[in-house]
Protein backbone atom coordinates (compact mmCIF):
# COMPACT_ATOMS: atom_id res chain seq x y z
CA UNK A 1 0.00 0.00 0.00
CA UNK A 2 1.55 3.36 -0.82
CA UNK A 3 1.58 6.65 0.93
CA UNK A 4 -0.79 9.05 -0.70
CA UNK A 5 2.06 11.99 0.41
CA UNK A 6 5.26 10.11 -1.08
CA UNK A 7 6.51 7.27 -2.60
CA UNK A 8 7.14 5.09 0.22
CA UNK A 9 5.24 1.84 1.07
CA UNK A 10 3.22 1.62 4.29
CA UNK A 11 2.35 -1.80 7.11
CA UNK A 12 -0.73 -3.03 5.14
CA UNK A 13 -3.99 -3.22 6.92
CA UNK A 14 -5.26 -5.80 9.31
CA UNK A 15 -8.89 -6.19 6.36
CA UNK A 16 -5.90 -6.27 3.65
CA UNK A 17 -4.18 -9.26 4.79
CA UNK A 18 -5.53 -12.76 3.74
CA UNK A 19 -5.96 -15.37 6.43
CA UNK A 20 -2.83 -16.64 6.46
CA UNK A 21 -0.99 -13.81 6.91
CA UNK A 22 -2.64 -12.64 10.05
CA UNK A 23 -1.82 -15.46 12.32
CA UNK A 24 1.98 -13.88 12.50
CA UNK A 25 3.09 -15.43 15.29
CA UNK A 26 2.24 -18.70 13.41
CA UNK A 27 3.75 -18.23 10.53
CA UNK A 28 7.03 -17.41 12.68
CA UNK A 29 7.03 -20.34 14.29
CA UNK A 30 6.63 -22.40 10.89
CA UNK A 31 9.35 -20.51 9.20
CA UNK A 32 11.84 -21.34 12.60
CA UNK A 33 10.61 -25.15 12.19
CA UNK A 34 11.31 -24.80 8.17
CA UNK A 35 15.02 -23.58 8.97
CA UNK A 36 15.19 -26.23 11.50
CA UNK A 37 14.62 -29.12 9.13
CA UNK A 38 16.35 -27.92 6.44
CA UNK A 39 20.07 -26.88 8.34
CA UNK A 40 22.34 -29.40 7.51
CA UNK A 41 23.58 -32.59 9.93
CA UNK A 42 26.49 -31.49 11.94
CA UNK A 43 28.95 -34.21 12.68
CA UNK A 44 31.09 -33.98 15.49
CA UNK A 45 34.32 -35.13 15.46
CA UNK A 46 34.86 -37.53 18.62
CA UNK A 47 33.20 -40.78 17.11
CA UNK A 48 32.58 -42.58 20.15
CA UNK A 49 28.97 -40.05 21.10
CA UNK A 50 26.29 -41.61 21.79
CA UNK A 51 24.53 -38.28 21.70
CA UNK A 52 20.54 -39.10 19.76
CA UNK A 53 21.16 -37.95 16.06
CA UNK A 54 19.17 -34.45 15.16
CA UNK A 55 15.36 -34.94 13.37
CA UNK A 56 17.26 -33.15 10.62
CA UNK A 57 19.82 -35.86 10.27
CA UNK A 58 17.63 -38.68 10.26
CA UNK A 59 17.13 -40.03 6.82
CA UNK A 60 15.29 -43.14 7.14
CA UNK A 61 11.49 -43.11 5.84
CA UNK A 62 8.96 -44.93 8.14
CA UNK A 63 7.57 -47.86 5.79
CA UNK A 64 3.64 -48.93 5.65
CA UNK A 65 3.42 -52.07 7.47
CA UNK A 66 0.42 -52.77 5.77
CA UNK A 67 -0.12 -51.59 2.25
CA UNK A 68 -3.69 -52.85 1.73
CA UNK A 69 -5.12 -50.43 4.24
CA UNK A 70 -5.44 -46.52 4.26
CA UNK A 71 -3.59 -44.78 7.14
CA UNK A 72 -6.08 -41.88 6.20
CA UNK A 73 -9.10 -42.13 8.28
CA UNK A 74 -11.53 -40.61 5.67
CA UNK A 75 -10.72 -43.26 3.43
CA UNK A 76 -11.19 -45.94 6.14
CA UNK A 77 -14.51 -44.43 6.63
CA UNK A 78 -15.43 -44.53 3.26
CA UNK A 79 -14.52 -48.37 2.70
CA UNK A 80 -16.10 -49.07 6.09
CA UNK A 81 -19.62 -47.95 5.17
CA UNK A 82 -19.23 -48.91 1.70
CA UNK A 83 -18.00 -52.36 1.82
CA UNK A 84 -20.24 -55.01 0.13
CA UNK A 85 -22.05 -57.43 1.52
CA UNK A 86 -19.23 -60.21 1.48
CA UNK A 87 -16.98 -57.99 3.19
CA UNK A 88 -19.66 -56.90 5.97
CA UNK A 89 -19.73 -60.67 6.66
CA UNK A 90 -16.71 -60.98 7.79
CA UNK A 91 -16.69 -57.54 9.74
CA UNK A 92 -19.51 -58.79 11.68
CA UNK A 93 -17.95 -61.43 13.49
CA UNK A 94 -18.64 -62.86 16.71
CA UNK A 95 -16.33 -64.35 19.37
CA UNK A 96 -17.43 -68.03 20.33
CA UNK A 97 -17.67 -69.24 24.20
CA UNK A 98 -15.00 -70.69 26.54
CA UNK A 99 -16.25 -74.21 25.84
CA UNK A 100 -16.98 -73.53 21.60
CA UNK A 101 -13.39 -72.58 21.60
CA UNK A 102 -11.82 -75.48 23.11
CA UNK A 103 -14.19 -77.77 21.01
CA UNK A 104 -13.73 -76.27 17.87
CA UNK A 105 -10.32 -74.63 18.19
CA UNK A 106 -11.59 -71.06 16.23
CA UNK A 107 -12.00 -67.95 18.36
CA UNK A 108 -14.44 -66.14 16.42
CA UNK A 109 -16.50 -66.46 13.50
CA UNK A 110 -19.20 -64.90 10.97
CA UNK A 111 -22.50 -64.68 12.86
CA UNK A 112 -25.38 -66.23 11.57
CA UNK A 113 -29.37 -66.45 12.32
CA UNK A 114 -30.59 -69.05 14.67
CA UNK A 115 -27.29 -68.74 16.39
CA UNK A 116 -27.96 -68.33 20.46
CA UNK A 117 -25.68 -65.83 21.72
CA UNK A 118 -25.41 -63.69 25.08
CA UNK A 119 -25.14 -59.98 25.22
CA UNK A 120 -21.57 -59.33 26.97
CA UNK A 121 -21.52 -55.29 26.86
CA UNK A 122 -24.28 -52.62 26.85
CA UNK A 123 -27.51 -52.08 28.51
CA UNK A 124 -29.13 -55.63 27.62
CA UNK A 125 -25.73 -57.42 28.86
CA UNK A 126 -26.36 -61.19 30.48
CA UNK A 127 -29.36 -61.42 27.75
CA UNK A 128 -29.66 -64.48 26.31
CA UNK A 129 -31.24 -65.29 23.04
CA UNK A 130 -31.26 -66.45 19.30
CA UNK A 131 -30.34 -64.37 16.61
CA UNK A 132 -33.36 -63.49 14.86
CA UNK A 133 -31.99 -61.63 11.81
CA UNK A 134 -28.46 -60.28 10.97
CA UNK A 135 -29.19 -56.90 9.25
CA UNK A 136 -25.87 -56.48 7.60
CA UNK A 137 -26.75 -52.86 6.30
CA UNK A 138 -26.27 -51.20 9.96
CA UNK A 139 -23.58 -53.66 11.12
CA UNK A 140 -25.60 -55.23 13.73
CA UNK A 141 -27.90 -58.23 14.98
CA UNK A 142 -31.52 -58.72 16.37
CA UNK A 143 -31.71 -61.14 19.67
CA UNK A 144 -35.26 -62.78 20.07
CA UNK A 145 -36.77 -61.24 23.49
CA UNK A 146 -34.46 -57.74 22.77
CA UNK A 147 -36.82 -54.65 21.94
CA UNK A 148 -37.98 -51.95 23.09
CA UNK A 149 -41.67 -50.40 22.47
CA UNK A 150 -42.63 -47.22 20.59
CA UNK A 151 -45.26 -44.63 21.62
CA UNK A 152 -47.83 -46.31 19.94
CA UNK A 153 -47.45 -49.71 21.38
CA UNK A 154 -45.68 -51.19 18.44
CA UNK A 155 -42.86 -53.56 19.68
CA UNK A 156 -39.36 -53.52 17.36
CA UNK A 157 -35.66 -55.24 17.91
CA UNK A 158 -32.52 -53.23 19.45
CA UNK A 159 -29.81 -53.01 17.44
CA UNK A 160 -26.99 -54.72 18.80
CA UNK A 161 -23.64 -55.41 17.54
CA UNK A 162 -21.84 -58.75 17.04
CA UNK A 163 -18.49 -57.48 18.52
CA UNK A 164 -20.71 -56.92 21.95
CA UNK A 165 -22.23 -60.70 21.96
CA UNK A 166 -20.78 -64.37 22.58
CA UNK A 167 -21.90 -67.49 20.74
CA UNK A 168 -23.08 -69.86 22.94
CA UNK A 169 -24.27 -72.42 20.68
CA UNK A 170 -23.57 -72.48 16.64
CA UNK A 171 -26.54 -73.46 13.80
CA UNK A 172 -24.13 -75.90 12.24
CA UNK A 173 -24.27 -77.50 8.85
CA UNK A 174 -22.20 -78.65 5.77
CA UNK A 175 -20.49 -75.59 4.89
CA UNK A 176 -20.12 -73.78 8.51
CA UNK A 177 -18.24 -76.56 9.91
CA UNK A 178 -15.78 -76.53 6.44
CA UNK A 179 -15.43 -73.10 7.23
CA UNK A 180 -14.50 -73.86 11.20
CA UNK A 181 -12.01 -76.39 9.82
CA UNK A 182 -10.25 -74.09 8.03
CA UNK A 183 -10.05 -71.61 10.33
CA UNK A 184 -8.98 -74.17 12.97
CA UNK A 185 -6.25 -75.67 10.16
CA UNK A 186 -4.72 -72.18 9.75
CA UNK A 187 -4.27 -71.45 13.63
CA UNK A 188 -2.21 -74.56 13.70
CA UNK A 189 -0.46 -73.72 10.86
CA UNK A 190 0.25 -70.31 12.45
CA UNK A 191 1.58 -71.82 15.81
CA UNK A 192 3.70 -74.32 14.09
CA UNK A 193 5.26 -71.00 12.13
CA UNK A 194 5.76 -69.62 15.39
CA UNK A 195 7.34 -72.56 17.64
CA UNK A 196 10.13 -73.14 14.55
CA UNK A 197 10.53 -68.88 14.76
CA UNK A 198 10.84 -69.18 18.20
CA UNK A 199 13.53 -72.11 18.29
CA UNK A 200 15.48 -70.31 15.29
Amino acid sequence: RLDPGSSRYLEPRQSELCGWARCRPLRIQLEKFEKFVQQPATTSDNDDDDTPPTPSSTTAKMTKINTQLHSSRRKSRKEHFQAPSSVRRVIMSAPLSKELREKHNVRAIPIRKDDEVVIKRGTNKGREGKVTSVYRLKYVIHVERVSREKTNGQSVPIGIAPSKVEITKLNLDKDRESIIERISKGREANKEKTQKRAQA
